[in-house]
Parts: structure tokens; sequence; C-alpha cells
């Protein structure tokens, strides 16, 4: 089954500009998108509509982490992405240039918060977006307890169109 996700370049330059910003202790920042899906005949669609910060009170001070948010910023998501029937993708940057792989603790971390966002919207596919200054990475889950999949490519719209295809 193919897995693609598709983004506009405004709002995956939205998303990146409010990455990069600086934050008085955390290391990195971090979002949430929310987005639609959509069947292929062999697979389905990702759809990034809009993007949520996670605002500077919402972070816990820690040196373990690049960052770590509390449970209001969870709360805050999982409220928009019921209010909206949309799904869920936490999302941060890696910085660099190159393709990003998540860490071993973004994955133990996704692995623990991503099934409740099925909680809110069971119907729609949910996960993780790593982006890099010129590329993006995505973990997406089709259920609560399927395994996450790596997005097989990722469309960012606009001008010039890009096209990131990733061998599994």
């Amino acid at each position: 089954m193919k897995r693609l996700l598709r983004i506009s370049s405004s709002l995956l330059n939205e998303v990146r500009s409010d990455l990069r910003r600086p934050h008085a202790f955390a290391h990195e920042r971090v979002g949430f998108l929310f987005c639609r899906a959509a069947s292929l005949p062999n697979g389905f669609i990702v759809l990034a509509e809009n993007y949520l910060a996670v605002s500077d009170d919402n972070y816990i001070p820690q040196n373990k982490m690049g960052a770590l948010i509390n449970a209001t910023a969870f709360r805050c998501a999982m409220q928009r992405g019921l209010s909206e029937r949309v799904g869920i993708f936490h999302v941060h940057s890696h910085g660099g240039r190159y393709i990003p792989r998540p860490s071993p603790v973004d994955i133990r971390e996704a692995r623990k918060f991503v099934p409740d966002f099925f909680n809110i919207t069971p119907s729609m596919p949910h996960g993780t977006v790593i982006l890099s200054r010129n590329a993006a990475y995505g973990l997406c889950w089709d259920s609560k307890s399927a395994e996450p999949e790596t997005f097989d490519s990722v469309h960012i719209v606009g001008l010039p169109i890009q096209l990131l295809d990733f061998q599994k």
C-alpha cells in the first residue's frame, strides 16, 4: 500500500519558519500538522491543510531531548483534530540538508502519543513528520494498533513543484 504526503510550499515554509524560531530553553521547536486523507487505487494520500505551533509556555525544561512538551500542547492539538475531524501529525526539524530520519527517541516517544490521536479521529491516519532544510520524512499510522509505515513520497506543491521519493 502506498502512502503519500502532500503539502503546499507556502504551508511548508510557514512550518519551517516557526520551527527555526529560538526558544528560551528548548533546543528545538515542535508543532502539529492537521491533515485530511483521500483513497488512492493502491493506498492513500495525506493532505496537509494547516499547522499549529506549540506555544512557548507548553515546553517543559529538561536536558534529555531537543524539546519536551506538556499535556496542554497535546490537548490543544487533539481538540483541533476533534473539532475539524482531521489527522494529526507531530512535526519537528532536524535541520541540515539531507533526508532526515527519526532518532530512537523520536520513534519511542511517537509510539507513546500517536495512538492517542486515534481516540479523537479513528478514521484518519496520524503520525509524525521530520523536516530538514531541503527534505521531509514521515511516519504514518493507519490505525491505533498498526505499526508505523514510512511515507513513500512527499509532494511539495507550489513553484517549483518538488517530489521527494524514499526508498524503503
